[in-house]
């Protein structure tokens, strides 16, 4: 068992890897996809040994190669973060499609959280693709039915939505969305777990900041990686949490 996490981890850290140019392009409103990996001081291509996830890091004593900069640590820590979320996804899910399905639901959480800290958005095309994998997992009977995953979906985003009218703009359109295409994997109690969850993270983030800082009125807080957050807990141990629950009464 020990190869076969080895062999999972490896993959989680070639994902991590490409999530590291998703986390870089996609606020700039680059293609993911082209040109290659390059350094964004000197701009060289990289090659392939360049490329090995956390090794080439290590390799490199955390520099470029051409021009010496500085690479940040956040590179090899996502590679690294990725395979142990990858792992931990495995062993409670097993060998199944659910396991693949949410190693890209994870993957997707992993950009969010950064870029949503870093630029205070969700792109939409994070967004898009998780909602089409909800529904086309739905339908294929890969995950809850389909009727279920859109009362989920209309329910989380409805209610975020409701938030954003009545703070007039309190919260991003990309936590909206978010919540929409999350909802396709929760149903309508999950989602209402995922809600709780995320808005208990962002208090105690909140009072922690007050007591650091002091209030900052008019400071924005991003909210997208407490939904993200939640979500994963709630994808992975959410029937637990409900199940204890309704077990007190």
């Amino acid at each position: 068992m020990a190869l076969v996490y080895g062999y999972i981890f490896i993959i989680g850290a070639v994902i991590g890897s490409f999530l590291n140019v998703v986390i870089y392009r996609l606020p700039n409103e680059q293609s993911v996809i082209k040109p290659r990996s390059y350094c964004p001081f000197c701009e060289t291509t990289l090659t392939w040994k360049q490329l090995i996830p956390v090794l080439s890091y290590i390799w490199q004593r955390g520099k470029c190669a051409s021009c010496q900069a500085q690479i940040s640590i956040r590179y090899p820590l996502i590679e690294v973060f990725t395979g142990i979320i990858f792992i931990i996804i495995f062993m409670i899910t097993g060998f199944s499609w659910l396991t693949i399905i949410y190693w890209v639901l994870a993957a997707c959480f992993i950009a969010i959280f950064i870029i949503d800290i870093e630029h205070m958005i969700i792109p939409d095309e994070i967004n898009l693709f998780i909602f089409i994998i909800g529904i086309g997992t739905s339908l294929l009977g890969l995950t809850i039915p389909i009727i279920q995953a859109l009362i989920g979906s209309l329910l989380g985003g409805g209610i975020l939505w409701f938030l954003a009218v009545a703070s007039r703009g309190g919260m991003g359109g990309g936590d909206i969305k978010f919540a929409f295409a999350i909802g396709l994997f929760t149903g309508w109690q999950q989602m209402m777990l995922l809600l709780f969850i995320a808005s208990l993270i962002g208090c105690v983030y909140g009072l922690y900041q007050i007591v650091r800082y002091g209030y900052q009125k008019g400071k924005p807080i991003p909210f997208g990686p407490f939904l993200v957050i939640a979500a994963m807990l709630v994808l992975l141990w959410g029937n637990t949490f409900i199940s204890y629950y309704f077990s007190l009464f």
